[in-house]
């Protein structure tokens, strides 16, 4: 949680106010007026091979702020707002929390009536992608993978949890171009779930178990919780007709040189090499065993219903030194879940369909449909829960809430509303049910 007052000074006599700071290259401009602020953190999702920065921040100003120059305090050229709330309570105690900064992205000529937006710093790895899928480097542990992968590093640090800072990323994880998502990704490698911290920063943190302790617990009596109710996720109709798909196509150019053996052709230094590349390989040196896998996918849900295909055209042509493959590929795995309350006949058809076509790998294909007959169908409990304005609660943070008298449930952060200059709003906090009593 972000530093802050405890529940018991909460409930004490006090006052609460924001600020709002600017960073605009390496300068500070501080106490830049504001006639209101609201933050929406949203979970950070990630939908195949793109992500978007979860969390967005609106404040409206003065109309005479609105800016008329690039290097203006609200302009879109790189300023960053820097907002914060400060607690000050009748006894004596005084807080000033931090949220992080919040890059503008639009601005407005009217700010009191139509907001400024900004979103956290995670929009830097979405604003930068790279040209092509990579691979973590051998030897790269969490913190050297993270620092890799930071597009701004001048201006943006990366903070990982100490018992995890050296843990070891695996060069054969095959990441995608979006740095949001491989940066996810590496995280997740380290058990470890991807933030803007409230100092700024893009941080690494450790994800919560079922038996994590909760860094702050709301009773009835602590009169913070103003409702509490359990939610299904994914809320609406769920498939029960799922299709992973892959299909593409490319050529491969194996050339021998006078005296070399044919296998000197195929590059086995080659980086990022595909799974159909390296078929292909092997289908030019003649190997009995193409694929590494087994081509029969293995699903690991009973009432699965499924076919598959796997077809792989070399096409080859002979050039004047060796040979050329013009291939194409075709993948696809067709699965449905026709039991229960989701056999069609009263409950229909709902299908989705992903397309690995980038990946070029048979292997994620059926990862994809292993996963989904694993846990396509299931339905995660989550709690929606109002508060009282409580500005320290993160993303990541695990809370015990007694939503009845006597009963509890401790539950994962994933998101938050908040209005940083109206404590009078209740807070909305959504979160992954960790457990319940």
């Amino acid at each position: 949680m972000r530093p802050g007052p405890s529940i018991p000074e909460m409930n004490d006599a006090g006052r609460w106010s924001a600020r709002m700071d600017i960073r605009y290259g390496p300068r500070l401009f501080k106490d830049i007026p504001m006639t209101s602020c609201s933050l929406d953190w949203g979970e950070l999702k990630v939908d195949g091979t793109s992500a978007t920065a979860p969390a967005s921040l609106r404040v409206g100003a003065p109309d005479d702020y609105a800016p008329q120059h690039e290097g203006d305090f609200y302009s879109n050229y790189g300023q960053m707002m820097c907002p914060s709330v400060i607690c000050e309570f009748e006894h004596g105690g005084k807080y000033e929390i931090p949220f992080g900064r919040f890059r503008i992205t639009e601005t407005s000529q009217s700010p009191e009536s139509t907001p400024v937006q900004g979103k956290d710093l995670l929009l830097d790895l979405e604003e930068n992608p790279l040209s092509w899928p990579h691979s973590p480097h051998p030897g790269g542990t969490l913190i050297t993978e993270m620092n890799r992968l930071n597009p701004n590093q001048g201006m943006t640090a990366i903070r990982v949890p100490d018992s995890r800072r050296d843990y070891q990323i695996s060069s054969y994880l095959q990441l995608p171009t979006d740095l949001l998502v491989s940066m996810s990704m590496i995280a997740k490698e380290a058990g470890c779930g991807l933030r803007m911290s409230y100092r700024g920063e893009i941080e690494a943190y450790p994800l919560p178990t079922p038996s994590s302790a909760p860094a702050e617990t709301y009773s009835q009596e602590s009169h913070m919780v103003i409702g509490a109710a359990p939610v299904q996720s994914p809320s609406g109709r769920i498939p029960n007709w799922y299709s992973v798909v892959a299909k593409g196509d490319g050529s491969r150019q194996y050339t021998v040189h006078k005296g070399d053996s044919y296998e000197s052709a195929v590059k086995d230094d080659e980086k990022n090499k595909s799974e159909v590349e390296m078929a292909i390989d092997n289908l030019y040196l003649n190997k009995e065993r193409v694929w590494a896998e087994n081509a029969t996918p293995t699903y690991q849900h009973d009432a699965a219903r499924w076919s598959w295909s796997r077809q792989l055209n070399p096409h080859w042509t002979r050039t004047e030194n060796g040979w050329k493959s013009d291939y194409d590929f075709n993948f696809y795995v067709k699965m449905n879940q026709a039991y229960g309350y989701y056999h069609p006949s009263w409950y229909g058809w709902v299908s989705k369909t992903t397309d690995l076509s980038s990946q070029k790998s048979w292997d994620k294909v059926v990862e994809e449909a292993n996963r989904w007959a694993k846990f396509g169908m299931d339905r995660a409990r989550s709690w929606r829960i109002q508060l009282v304005a409580d500005p320290r609660i993160e993303v990541g943070d695990v809370i015990a809430v007694e939503y009845k008298q006597g009963k509890w449930c401790v539950v994962s952060v994933t998101s938050f509303s908040l209005d940083l200059m109206d404590p009078s709003q209740p807070m909305t906090v959504t979160g992954a049910e960790l457990r319940r009593s």
